[in-house]
């Protein structure tokens, strides 16, 4: 497909979850030393989708591989504001291959934050309050991607939604690691924002 070539598109499903070795910062920049997928055939210029934000990678060793996140992602992401042990990962879709999530750009719009967990023995509910002005962006049912996971939005109010995982998300992802208060990287579902812009 055309777009595959043009620019990295993901699908919100994460395929790993790795610790982020080490951080170095250089000038405005942080590099991350994360941890490499087995699964993954990783080489220098590949974009993985890195807990919602698209990085580049920019060297690979035998087990593990950096990343970079320059002064803009930090100011618009969760990296700005504290530094994780460890990341959801997917790397870029083929042309080809099957989307069992939504299109995910892994161009974080907003930072939000978990407001509330309940859980039971196999499901968590998490809600998270994001910025007022951008609830038209979110409907009931519809897909939001959240630390780059595909999730559906359970519901939704201004400046705030819900969402449901099951056991095997929780488990498959960061989301194991949530915490109320936690920062997250939140990408509004694409084709609604093109559908906002054009239609208004």
């Amino acid at each position: 497909m055309f777009w595959s070539i043009i620019v990295a598109m993901f699908t919100g499903i994460v395929r790993t979850v790795k610790k982020v070795k080490n951080v170095k910062k250089e000038g405005s920049s942080l590099f991350l030393n994360i941890e490499k997928p087995t699964s993954f055939k990783i080489k220098s210029g590949n974009s993985i989708l890195t807990s919602g934000a698209c990085l580049t990678v920019v060297k690979v060793s035998a087990d593990s591989y950096i990343t970079e996140i320059m002064k803009a992602t930090l100011d618009k992401t969760s990296f700005g504001i504290l530094l994780p042990d460890w990341v959801n990962l997917e790397p870029s879709i083929k042309a080809g291959e099957p989307i069992d999530g939504h299109f995910v750009l892994g161009h974080v719009d907003t930072v939000g934050k978990i407001e509330k967990i309940e859980r039971d023995n196999r499901t968590m509910s998490v809600a998270i309050t994001h910025p007022k002005e951008n609830s038209r962006l979110i409907i009931p049912r519809g897909s939001i991607a959240v630390d780059g996971v595909s999730l559906s939005v359970a519901d939704c109010e201004p400046g705030r939604f819900l969402v449901n995982l099951v056991d095997f998300t929780i488990g498959g992802t960061i989301f194991r690691y949530a915490k109320e208060g936690n920062a997250v990287n939140i990408e509004y579902d694409m084709l609604g924002k093109y559908l906002i812009k054009n239609y208004g």
